[in-house]
């Protein structure tokens, strides 16, 4: 929110070794037929709390595809082609959603939701636990499915966060875009 990038300078430089090993723990004990206990890995991280970069600003994208306010629609147009690859910083500064008080609380909140969603989901068994190091870059739906080993239903998981994560989205980037419209006409 500070524009700090988190992930680079601050807590991913803690995170990254467990998270890597987690996975790899995983990949063993799945080799093995052994049960898999590692939930929090990198693919799960990619799959459940940055869909489209931190904070899952993808629905931002969608929602102002065809915004009235002009600078909007331009940010969305350049970060639609990185937004799928999890690079969201065209988004993060273009909108911005750096230092914007309106934003905060999407941005925080879904990250959370999405964080304990993933978490719950694959401890209950509903989508299986990720074996497989894929890159962090890999799209939408296709990151879950390679990262569980093919299980299509983590497939449809990602694709029900991410319909709640735009709900979450929605009503505070109406407020953001109605101040820019304002603002741009006057």
């Amino acid at each position: 929110f500070v524009g700090i990038h988190g992930g680079s300078f601050t807590v991913w430089g803690v995170l990254y070794p467990f998270l890597v090993s987690n996975v790899a723990e995983n990949a063993a004990a799945f080799a093995a037929g052994q049960p898999m206990t590692r939930i929090f890995t990198e693919p799960f991280v990619f799959n459940w709390i940055m869909i489209g970069g931190v904070g899952m600003t993808l629905p931002l994208v969608l929602f102002y595809w065809k915004s009235k306010s002009v600078r909007l629609r331009e940010v969305a147009r350049v970060e639609l082609a990185p937004g799928l690859f999890n690079i969201n910083e065209p988004i993060t500064f273009g909108v911005p959603v750096v230092l914007n008080p309106i934003l905060l609380i999407p941005f925080v909140f879904v990250t959370l939701f999405g964080g304990m969603y993933g978490y719950l989901i694959t401890k209950l068994g509903l989508v299986t636990t990720t074996y497989v190091q894929t890159p962090w870059s890999i799209p939408p739906f296709i990151g879950p499915y390679l990262s569980t080993g093919g299980d299509w239903r983590a497939v449809v998981a990602q694709a029900i966060l991410l319909v709640i994560v735009a709900i979450i989205w929605y009503p505070f980037a109406k407020v953001w875009e109605q101040k820019c419209i304002e603002e741009e006409r006057g």
